[in-house]
């Protein structure tokens, strides 16, 4: 079960860092003009981030409460009843934010130091 849990969050990882690096190349003119205009490294990677941010914070919305209500209804077969705590869901939730800002801290990174002439130059 170890090994195949991996191999999931590494397969979804994969996901994730070429939905990255196609948003990268899709944004890199607009990055360069920010830039260029005197935008700092860190708004940018606050800029680029974010919208990963918001997917992964919506798939957590989503997917606490039915993982909740799943975890629940499998438990009330048991004859020994066990709570649920919280922190159950928060620590993977927190987890999952974790890794994914890592997973796209790569291109994200790549995005903000490229030099703005480079992709400015091909218009």
């Amino acid at each position: 079960m170890s090994l195949f849990g991996g191999l999931a969050i590494f397969i979804a990882c994969l996901g994730l860092f070429g939905l990255a690096s196609f948003s990268a190349l899709r944004k890199m003119k607009e990055m360069g003009i920010r830039k260029v205009l005197g935008a700092s490294l860190s708004h940018i990677i606050l800029l680029f981030t974010k919208g990963f941010a918001w997917l992964v914070l919506a798939a957590n919305v989503f997917g606490l409460p039915l993982a909740y209500l799943l975890i629940r209804t499998w438990l009330q077969n048991y004859a020994y009843a066990m709570s649920i705590s919280p922190v159950l869901f928060l620590v993977p939730a927190l987890l999952l934010l974790i890794v994914s800002a890592l997973t796209i801290s790569y291109h994200t990174l790549r995005t903000a130091l490229a030099n703005p002439v480079e992709h400015l130059r091909q218009e």
